[in-house]
């Protein structure tokens, strides 16, 4: 990510007490979710639409009546996290979903192996 090789590259140039408070300081905004735009630049939630096939996606909240299987969902529940194979899901009672992994490339960093 270009965010974390220019923190590295600033890092190298400065003294390890500057360097350490720098790493604290990126720390302590990481765990106030200020950097979440600039590691996950689409956060945004879904609730209709079509899917990207290929990207993944969670679930962040399941209504009854929506079915996220037929686009490769293995169940239909909140925190389920799958790839989508087709662009269409039964969708039309305002479930929520999350496009996760890193979605402004093109490779994922998740735990999926999908490239």
């Amino acid at each position: 990510m270009v965010f974390t090789e220019n923190l590295k590259f600033k890092i190298r140039s400065m003294k390890s007490e500057d360097a350490l408070l720098l790493l604290f300081d990126k720390l302590q905004e990481f765990e106030e979710g200020l950097l979440l735009n600039k590691l996950f630049p689409n956060q945004n939630v879904l609730t209709k639409g079509y899917l990207e096939i290929g990207k993944c996606y969670r679930i962040i909240k399941y209504v009854k009546g929506d079915d996220f299987t037929y686009v490769g969902a293995p169940e239909n529940k909140i925190d389920i996290e799958f790839v989508a194979k087709r662009a269409t899901p039964f969708w039309e009672n305002r479930s929520e979903l999350v496009q996760i992994g890193c979605v402004g490339g093109d490779k994922y960093h998740d735990n999926s192996n999908y490239e």
